[in-house]
């Protein structure tokens, strides 16, 4: 059986991708894999997996509002008391979240326009493997990626609306939190096309203290690197944060494994650069658009520090590079084929890095694959 629906499994990616390249929207097989998403994974082994077991005995033994780390999740953990009180099986509780966490992806690429076939063929061929069994992350996922598109649209109003839905993603997984920052970028919608223009001068105008940023962090990393001081640096300014696991976090460090969401960023920064190169001919609004995701992807130099301690931290760049293959996908029916191309082999890119550190470096075929398809 579980061959059979690796086979479904494979044979829905290869749809989508024919149906992105091609430029169509097809949305009732879009509702028809949301519905085998959610099977797969409702129905996954999750006895065997090491945090859905986690989250089965946390939730079957133990008050969650007693967590220490109540503070980073408390959204998540007060959902968690909810169903305690309700009474409901932990099996239940998590087939209603979970149904609620697509809802919610299915607003986000309906509200914002995505292609949702171009979102499906990157979110499958990884995203929602690696993310299912980390409940909090994944959940906090599903309402940051709503709360990206309003930043990319631009906006005063758009902007706050982003850093109350961040927020509340950061309820879910305290890393969100990060995101915030990213309020920092001009979002201000241009009154004119030649404002808006690729002219770097104009560019640095718009967004001041995104190059000072990016420039303080490089050299910052590039210090820290070399004197091996990341953890005690860092441990100064997270010291506020009363929590067990941040303390493990920051009492690690990494060698080679720091250079993996290195390539990731550095790839959705290309992925990027490609939108918004190719929406030099397009409206204002959507030169806009990509403005803001550029930048978006750029300010992301700030976490080269934190993949210094620990690769958990390139979870950011997960959910990052996701929202970035994400806004790919806005207006891509528009494009021609061969640039609708492009933007697919870039994604592609950043994907291949993600499984490499999965599959050669961890251990992600058995804690994820196996007991999502019964093997």
């Amino acid at each position: 059986m579980g061959y059979i629906l690796i086979g479904i499994y494979v044979l829905l990616v290869l749809y989508h991708l024919v149906k992105d390249i091609n430029g169509e929207v097809k949305w009732a097989m879009v509702y028809i894999t949301f519905g085998f998403l959610f099977y797969l994974c409702s129905h996954c082994e999750y006895l065997n997996t090491y945090d859905l077991s986690n989250y089965n005995a946390q939730y079957a033994y133990y008050n969650p509002m007693w967590d220490k780390s109540f503070t980073l999740y408390y959204l998540f953990l007060t959902m968690m008391r909810l169903g305690q009180i309700a009474e409901i099986s932990f099996v239940n509780w998590w087939w209603i979240t979970l149904a609620g966490a697509f809802l919610i992806i299915i607003i986000a690429i309906k509200i914002h326009q995505f292609n949702p076939h171009h979102f499906l063929v990157f979110f499958m061929m990884y995203y929602i493997v690696n993310l299912y069994t980390g409940l909090k992350f994944f959940y906090g996922f599903c309402i940051y990626l709503l709360a990206s598109g309003f930043l990319l649209r631009g906006g005063r109003k758009n902007k706050l609306l982003y850093i109350f839905l961040t927020a509340i993603a950061g309820g879910m997984h305290v890393m969100y939190y990060a995101f915030i920052l990213f309020a920092l970028i001009n979002t201000d919608v241009p009154a004119s096309v030649e404002e808006c223009s690729l002219n770097i001068y104009s560019h640095i105008r718009r967004h001041r203290i995104i190059p000072v940023l990016v420039i303080a962090s490089l050299i910052l990393s590039f210090v820290l690197r070399l004197s091996g001081s990341a953890n005690e640096f860092l441990s100064r300014i997270f010291s506020f944060i009363d929590s067990d696991k941040m303390d493990d976090y920051l009492s690690l460090s990494t060698k080679g494994g720091f250079y993996i969401p290195v390539i990731m960023q550095l790839l959705s920064l290309y992925l990027a650069f490609i939108i918004k190169k190719q929406s030099k001919k397009t409206s204002l609004l959507n030169q806009q658009y990509t403005d803001v995701l550029y930048y978006f992807n750029l300010l992301q130099v700030i976490f080269y520090p934190l993949f210094m301690i620990s690769t958990t931290f390139m979870r950011l760049i997960t959910a990052t590079s996701m929202v970035t293959i994400a806004a790919g996908g806005y207006n891509k029916f528009e494009l021609k084929q061969r640039k609708r191309f492009k933007i697919t082999g870039a994604s592609v890119l950043i994907v291949a890095a993600s499984l490499f550190r999965q599959l050669v470096l961890g251990h992600w075929w058995e804690t994820a694959v196996v007991p999502l398809f019964h093997l």
